[in-house]
């Protein structure tokens, strides 16, 4: 049976939860703890100002208050004597009242604590005789509680008390309770009561005068709507509603069909692909555009040479007088690099920084050029401020390139926060500017490309390049970073293969970590993968004498360079020198169980013929390498048989190598030794 809700029914739900609302105000815990809160103030103060021989009001000579006992004693005839026993008893009732509040308080919390107990132990809650006998012993207890406390205020404050000594005898006690306390804390109350009955008989009022204004507005309503317009207007109301109820039906009915028509295409293969026809790479395809009119436009260029010459001999041919082309100023390539300029690339390119008032030492230098040739990932790690996205950039600069950077969110999470993603909203992919640089040095492979992905632990790396870190152990045709799945059908830029963006081999990507407790630990497997780097000392202000102009370098010419200094035996190490550090390795993994796989050895013999190549020595190499690839992975762990075998370490180094060659080793095991204190 379906209900009407009129004026009338809706006015009765009102004011019914309305006077339920106001229930439950009226006899929540807090409403009445307040109110008699303030009736014990109120009383409190009444008493104070019937208390003539009080202290307080001799001091302060409080002619109000004299007003007030004025008022008590003539207009009302109330003349008590307010003693020290009458604030006594005065006190201990608002003591009893408080107990007997917290002990209501605490009644249902300690009941429910003890039923949820039971069911635990026997599955079953209370029973009626046993949640009597609970509040039975409860109240025993209680009032036992509030006697003795009473009892022992008055045991230890009564005899202390500066009264006369016939003032402390029971016989008078009793009888100033009858005849002065009770009386004076009655009188007192009953008119602090007034108020609050003031309060309540305006409540009642007020709501009188709701009650018979709906009354006037519910008769006014019922008028109104039996009349013969609004019975009209109703009428018309549910018929319009009727019609718009049947059409939204027949939609309904019309939307499900297509949608079954739609999931039938569907699975016969009949719903051709949202992106068929849609250059879902905008941006890509624009670099397409761009380059596309620069081959255009060099094409032109060549056509009208061509034309022009062929204009040229055929008026010569017709004995016809051609002036002379003037003789246009050659621009001379750079010649390419020789493996003796490149021995001195260092040295120049500190002499460059230097002039730049940037200043590193040719360590960090040999190791950055060094890691090039070794590797496709470079962490430059150290305290902000210490010259780690300098670095990359003024060396793009020295050989005719430029960097580009790109800040690490703290919000990155997986690969698609650095290549984009697919919108389907906009039916386009959204591609990052680091996506965008990274296709278009595709059309520049005579340029060494490096992108720099600035504070790279301010996220987990693993999380967001654990892709590109993957692709590096391919050979470089596999380097292909997967953006999304397509069909034969959908427009892609040309560099793009099937959906997947190719890493071309002019593109090193360089990572700047700051050590902070506000960034995260680079696990060990970002570290077999990538050159790590050290910026670890302040830049010193130095002089360089070596040349420092700009070298032009192509990508081409840098990777031969790297060869050659792969290809002569100086630079590598010897077997007698690999097999020595073979026992190195050995025994680190035997003191401290650190090994190393074919990865860091294959590293190692790319890092150490370059560093060498451009002045350092083979063992600084090794040490660099050994530091940073082996040693480090005793960070973090505070094993007791770590300490010990790091002595031995030291012991080891010094036999084989000599003291102070390890230099760097010998720093980190200082280091580790330290945290192990």
């Amino acid at each position: 049976m379906e209900t009407t809700n009129t004026p009338n029914s809706q006015h009765k739900v009102v004011a019914t939860k309305t006077v339920m609302k106001t229930k439950k105000v009226l006899v929540s815990k807090g409403v009445f703890f307040s109110i008699f809160v303030v009736i014990f103030a109120l009383a409190a103060f009444f008493m104070f100002c019937l208390d003539k021989e009080n202290f307080l009001r001799k001091q302060f000579n409080a002619k109000f208050l004299n007003s007030i006992a004025d008022f008590f004693s003539g207009t009302l005839k109330i003349n008590f004597d307010v003693t020290m026993m009458t604030w006594i008893t005065f006190f201990l009732f608002v003591i009893v009242f408080f107990a007997v509040f917290t002990t209501f308080f605490f009644k249902k919390n300690i009941l429910q604590k003890k039923e949820a107990k039971q069911i635990r132990k026997k599955g079953e809650p209370l029973s009626a005789k046993q949640k009597v006998t609970f509040n039975v012993v409860y109240f025993i207890l209680a009032g036992l509680l509030m006697a003795g406390l009473i009892l022992l205020i008055l045991l230890v404050l009564v005899p202390n008390l500066p009264l006369p000594a016939a003032q402390k005898n029971a016989s008078f006690i009793g009888h100033n309770l009858l005849t002065n306390t009770l009386p004076t804390i009655g009188i007192v109350m009953l008119l602090v009561a007034i108020f609050p009955a003031a309060c309540l008989v305006l409540f009642c009022l007020f709501k009188v005068i709701v009650f018979l204004i709906s009354l006037i507005v519910s008769g006014v309503s019922k008028s109104v709507m039996q009349s013969e317009e609004y019975q009209e207007s109703m009428a018309a109301t549910q018929a319009a509603a009727a019609d718009i109820a049947s059409s939204m039906a027949e939609a309904k009915g019309l939307s499900g069909d297509a949608l079954a028509r739609a999931k039938d295409a569907q699975k016969n293969g009949q719903k051709k692909n949202s992106m068929a026809g849609f250059n879902i790479f905008p941006a890509l395809d624009n670099i397409d555009k761009k380059y596309e009119e620069i081959e255009a436009k060099k094409a032109e260029e060549e056509a009208a040479k061509a034309q022009a010459e062929a204009d040229r001999q055929a008026a010569i041919e017709r004995g016809e007088e051609v002036p002379e082309i003037p003789e246009q100023e050659v621009v001379e390539e750079p010649k390419e690099i020789t493996y003796e300029e490149f021995t001195q690339f260092a040295y120049e390119f500190q002499s460059y920084l230097c002039h730049q008032k940037y200043y590193f030492d040719l360590t960090i230098i040999r190791s950055f050029i060094a890691g090039l040739a070794s590797s496709r990932m470079i962490l430059l790690q150290g305290l902000s401020g210490t010259g780690k996205t300098t670095l990359p950039r003024v060396f793009l600069e020295y050989i005719g390139s430029k960097a580009w950077f790109f800040p690490v969110q703290a919000t990155w999470r997986d690969r698609s926060d650095v290549t984009g993603y697919f919108s389907e909203f906009a039916n386009e992919f959204k591609e990052t500017e680091f996506l965008k640089h990274l296709y278009e040095a595709s059309y520049t492979p005579d340029k060494v490309n490096l992108l720099v992905l600035d504070e790279m632990n301010i996220s987990r790396v693993e999380y967001y390049f654990a892709d590109f870190l993957s692709i590096f152990e391919y050979p470089s045709a596999d380097w292909l970073v997967p953006l999304i799945q397509i069909h034969d059908d959908v427009v892609m830029p040309k560099k793009l293969e099937g959906g997947m963006a190719r890493i071309p081999t002019n593109t090193w990507f360089i990572g700047t970590v700051n050590i902070d407790d506000s960034t995260f630990t680079i696990t060990d497997k970002v570290y077999d993968r990538v050159i790590a780097i050290d910026f670890e000392e302040l830049n010193i202000p130095f002089e360089s004498d070596y040349p420092y102009d700009p070298h032009p370098l192509k990508c081409g010419e840098l990777e031969k360079m790297f060869a050659e200094c792969r290809a002569h035996e100086e630079n590598k190490l010897s077997d007698e020198e690999k097999l020595k550090f073979l026992k190195l390795a050995a025994f680190t993994a035997d003191t401290f169980d650190v090994k190393f796989g074919n990865r860091i050895m294959n590293q190692i013999e790319n890092f150490v013929p370059v560093f060498v190549a451009l002045g350092g020595t083979k063992e600084q190499a090794l040490d660099l390498m050994f530091a940073n690839k082996i040693l480090r992975k005793l960070n973090g762990k505070f094993e007791s048989y770590i300490k010990d075998g790091l002595v031995k370490l030291t012991r080891y180094l010094n036999t084989e190598y000599g003291k102070g060659v390890f230099l760097k080793t010998e720093k980190l095991v200082n280091l580790i030794s330290k945290k192990l204190a």
